[in-house]
């Protein structure tokens, strides 16, 4: 494991003002990360992104029309999007990135070959106001899973769950698992958690039913009821999960389906969680706040502090942790004085000894590409982390709603950037093997 420490002199950190020529997007923390993400995918697929043109190569499936929504013309030059020099492919390790967003791809490295899942753009992309996107991926023992569902004004809407085996650097043929709002993978790597969320209090009934299946699409388990909570992640002490306000946590058992003890207060702001911890940020700390990293098995928990003027970011995707649970790499807005984003930085903390450090490289800039609607602070840029198996590096990709751009950290030295392409990408999982 790479010592992600800093030294006698603390964290590298750098604090940035307001940047005159771009104007701030302000820090809505009220909304669930999660349902912002939606937000923002639900806006490329209806007319705010491009369709990247892609060949396939071996993956299950053309791809399917170039066009089933509204383009915007190509940019003439597609801007960076992550601090860096461009890479040599050979400086890469062997990796399947899945990207989710516009459409649903597979990065391959060191060859950087994208692939198209032709199954997926048949069913992607249909007409607003409801268009089906990839709401969620995660990886799983053989493949990933995923979701694909159309958007509501409170979250996904019901959608289906697919299983997609990767062999050979390739992927298979597509499974169905179930139909649900949320998934988590089970701490084995190999059981699927599925929820069928309730409408929000007042409009029906909110039993929110929860069961886990296998990968051929058995339920296994009881069936719970998680009364208007949705699914964060599977750990090893029971389901996490979060309330229609986005703060606040609780612990629910899979066995019994009854609550267990949970040491985070009930309006906390969930960072992330991993199979034994979860991150969180006390909700009347607005900047700054130390970042509570507290264990699902004795309740004892660890302080971390952060940057000055600093706040988890509002569009990433959901900060983890580390297969060993060591460290938790997390995505950090510099704010102005207004507490306004003006752009961000990747972080990575060592929990065991308590200290933060920046990937290197300049700031992430807040926003790249306009909407198109009127609005100056265009698109928010939406980064997601991924580690790698070994634990020891990290898988970067940054959005605009319009481009991505790939990075991989090996844990030392300089970020190892690839060049930007067009496309939205939203969240990503890495394929096994």
């Amino acid at each position: 494991m790479p010592d992600y420490g800093t030294g006698a002199g603390g964290p590298d950190i750098i604090s940035i003002g307001r940047d005159p020529d771009r104007p701030a997007r302000c820090r809505v923390r009220q909304i669930p990360r999660r349902w912002r993400l939606l937000a923002a995918a639900a806006l490329a697929l209806s007319g705010g992104g491009i369709a990247a043109g892609l060949t396939t190569e071996g993956s299950g499936g053309h791809p399917g029309p170039a066009a089933v929504r509204p383009q915007r013309a190509q940019l003439p030059a597609i801007a960076p999007m992550l601090p860096g020099g461009p890479v040599r492919p050979k400086a890469l390790p062997a990796a399947r990135l899945v990207l989710g967003g516009d459409r649903l791809r597979l990065l391959s490295a060191p060859r950087l070959a994208l692939t198209a899942l032709g199954w997926a753009d048949r069913l992607l992309g249909s007409a607003a106001p409801d268009p089906i996107g990839v709401r969620q991926i995660a990886q799983v023992t053989g493949g990933f899973v995923v979701l694909l569902a159309g958007g509501t004004p409170t979250g996904p809407a019901v959608g289906d769950v697919f299983l997609i085996p990767v062999a050979d650097g390739a992927a298979r043929a597509p499974r169905f698992l179930a139909r649900a709002n949320y998934l988590a993978v089970a701490p084995d790597h190999r059981d699927i958690w599925v929820e069928q969320a309730g409408p929000p209090a007042g409009q029906g009934p909110a039993r929110s039913p929860t069961w886990l299946v296998d990968e051929s699409s058995r339920r296994i388990s009881p069936v719970f009821d998680l009364y208007q909570q949705h699914l964060l992640s599977a750990t090893a002490r029971g389901l996490l999960t979060q309330g229609a306000s986005g703060e606040g946590a609780e612990l629910i058992s899979t066995v019994t389906g009854a609550p267990l003890r949970l040491a985070v207060p009930g309006d906390a702001l969930v960072v992330g969680a991993g199979v034994g911890d979860v991150a969180w940020q006390p909700p009347s700390c607005p900047v700054a706040c130390p970042l509570h990293i507290t264990s699902l098995h004795d309740g004892r928990s660890t302080l971390i502090a952060l940057p000055p003027a600093s706040a988890p970011d509002s569009y990433a995707d959901p900060n983890v942790f580390d297969q060993a649970g060591e460290h938790i790499a997390l995505v950090l807005d510099t704010l102005n004085r207004q507490h306004y984003p003006t752009s961000s930085h990747v972080y990575v903390a060592d929990i065991g000894r308590r200290r933060l450090i920046r990937l290197p490289g300049g700031p992430i800039p807040l926003s790249m590409a306009p909407l198109g609607s009127g609005d100056p602070a265009g698109n928010p840029l939406v980064v997601s982390i991924r580690w790698t198996a070994g634990g020891s590096g990290l898988w970067i990709v940054a959005s605009d709603g319009v481009n991505f751009q790939a990075a991989y950290w090996p844990g030392t030295g300089p970020l190892r950037v690839l060049p930007a392409q067009a496309g939205a990408v939203y969240m990503f999982a890495l394929a096994p093997g």
